[in-house]
């Protein structure tokens, strides 16, 4: 598989937060959303989703591949393309639930 993150990404990143409880390289992501009505699920991202092959993607065989979308949608969050706003929590889990599609 080709190498889509930079490897000097994954280092500078483990251990980072991603909220008051969740860390980079969690398999579920809960950020801190206090919207009224948004339910537990809706403030998750849950890495550890099933594959059609009946694999994990949190199985090491989907690592490089696992990383590169962390790498992607947090950099929504923290470094936004040119004249957008960085996106909030609930953008991300909306953008990945798209991309697990």
């Amino acid at each position: 598989m080709a190498s889509f993150a930079p490897a000097s990404v994954a280092p500078k990143n483990l251990g980072k937060m991603i909220s008051s409880i969740s860390y980079w390289d969690d398999d579920i992501w809960c950020f801190d959303i206090s919207t009224p009505g948004v339910t537990d699920g809706g403030r998750r991202i849950r890495w550890a989703f099933n594959l059609p092959d009946g694999s994990l993607f949190t199985d090491p065989a989907w690592a490089e591949l696992r990383h590169t979308v962390k790498c992607f949608l947090w950099s929504l969050r923290t470094d936004p393309p040119d004249g957008k706003r960085r996106v909030a929590p609930g953008t991300l889990i909306s953008v990945f639930s798209q991309i697990r599609v």
